[in-house]
């Protein structure tokens, strides 16, 4: 019997409605956010416990990126941009087992793969509005 995947349904919604009000949001961050959290939310399958247990971790990392964004700016000079991985490459592991504390492994090992799909989909959008 071929029972229809509510997730898939869902995940093609929420997909087809954050790309078509992206152009809308993206100049609002706190409206693009919530598309984030909506996307992340939906592709991970959070439960309610475990979307009140990621998203605290998840703003710290996300803070904690942006301190190394702006730390290293746009700084060129090749030992700049070693310190910058470096520092980068200690942030996800760190976080990596933070998630992995609150979510099951399955979910913690996708979070950042989910989190570049985001991206990728609000950049193809911004690209095809030009």
């Amino acid at each position: 019997m071929n029972t229809p995947n509510i997730f898939s349904k869902t995940s093609l919604f929420l997909l087809l409605f954050l790309v078509g009000t992206l152009g809308v949001l993206a100049q609002d961050n706190s409206k693009v956010k919530e598309m984030k959290i909506g996307f992340i939310t939906d592709k991970l399958s959070l439960t309610e416990a475990e979307a009140k247990k990621f998203w605290p971790i998840y703003d710290e990392y996300q803070a904690e990126k942006e301190e190394i964004r702006n730390e290293y700016g746009n700084k060129t000079d090749s030992e700049a941009e070693i310190n910058k991985k470096e520092a980068e490459i200690t942030l996800l592991k760190k976080y990596n087992t933070k998630f992995k504390e609150v979510l099951p492994s399955e979910k913690a090992s996708k979070v950042f793969e989910v989190e570049t799909q985001f991206k990728k989909v609000l950049i193809e959008h911004l690209k095809g509005q030009r």
